[in-house]
């Protein structure tokens, strides 16, 4: 990942690059479903998070559940994100992804009307998909991790993933346990 990037990386918690980390491989794992590039999706993924610089430790870290305030912080980072890596010199289809990573709230940059192409909108579903997909499946400050069959059935029900990729999620798990055992059984 370029210089850039790894600088920005390297100030986030460990939680958060970890997390960071995982979301990339499934964004590039995801990339072919929805026939974007690979190496486009894992940079998406990288850096979706990287908005969190902007949000106090304190949050970040707090292991009881978030006041509606700390939650209304917390979802900044997409907005910190997106002015991050735009002020860096990306381009749209790496920051508009952040911006929306965690829904359409408003889709409005400023006072423009945010332009959402074909390819960007094929980027939110998987960074997005990705994202939840990892927080519901890994262990966080504030919650054990939720089985797959929870994961996929709330997947479901999200406007910002669709069957192809919920699909695919199915078998990343499946991937990724095999790979796991494979692993072990070679270093064992």
């Amino acid at each position: 990942m370029e210089e850039r990037y790894a600088k920005l990386f390297g100030q986030l918690n460990k939680e958060t690059q970890s997390h960071s980390k995982r979301v990339a491989k499934i964004c590039r794992y995801l990339a072919p479903v929805m026939g974007i590039d690979e190496e486009l999706a894992y940079r998406i993924g990288y850096v979706h998070d990287v908005g969190k610089l902007y949000i106090p430790s304190r949050i970040i870290k707090k292991s009881e559940s978030l006041t509606e305030l700390e939650r209304e912080i917390v979802d900044l980072h997409s907005y910190y994100g997106y002015k991050m890596l735009k002020d860096m010199g990306d381009g749209p289809e790496v920051y508009i992804p952040v911006l929306f990573h965690h829904g359409f709230l408003k889709p409005r940059i400023g006072n423009e009307k945010a332009v959402l192409t074909e390819d960007m909108m094929k980027s939110i579903y998987v960074i997005h998909s990705a994202d939840v997909y990892d927080a519901m499946m890994n262990k966080r400050v504030y919650h054990e991790p939720f089985s797959l069959e929870q994961t996929l059935d709330n997947l479901k029900d999200d406007a910002l993933s669709n069957d192809n990729i919920i699909n695919a999620l199915a078998q990343y798990r499946c991937t990724e346990s095999k790979r796991e055992k494979t692993i072990s059984y070679i270093y064992i």
